[in-house]
């Protein structure tokens, strides 16, 4: 069974949202729904109450995180005309047929 995500485009959402120390950043569809989070903790809070940036993700990482999931939609129509383009069977169309396969699956997890 084939899943069906949201239609692109996909976009990031202008907005960062800080809450509780962790970074939200919104993957949203045309119409603005939001579809998707990336997320990443900005801070923590010392035993002595000092707070403490948290290396893992950083912030830039999120961005980035978010602006690849914003891509998805793209990626994977790129991805199939590709395919189509190459019209041949060769390690890497294959390869190619595998991630649209996973993209599509509609129980992955």
């Amino acid at each position: 069974m084939k899943a069906e995500h949201t239609p692109g485009p996909w976009a990031v959402d202008a907005e960062d949202m800080v809450d509780n120390d962790a970074l939200t950043i919104g993957i949203v569809a045309a119409n603005g729904q939001n579809i998707a989070n990336a997320n990443g903790f900005i801070v923590f809070q010392t035993d002595d109450g000092k707070y403490m940036p948290d290396q893992t993700p950083d912030i830039d990482t999120v961005r980035a995180n978010a602006s690849l999931m914003a891509a998805a939609p793209f990626l994977l129509e790129a991805l199939n005309w590709c395919i189509a383009e190459i019209n041949r069977e060769s390690p890497a169309v294959m390869n190619a047929r595998k991630v649209i396969a996973t993209a599509l699956l509609a129980n992955v997890f």
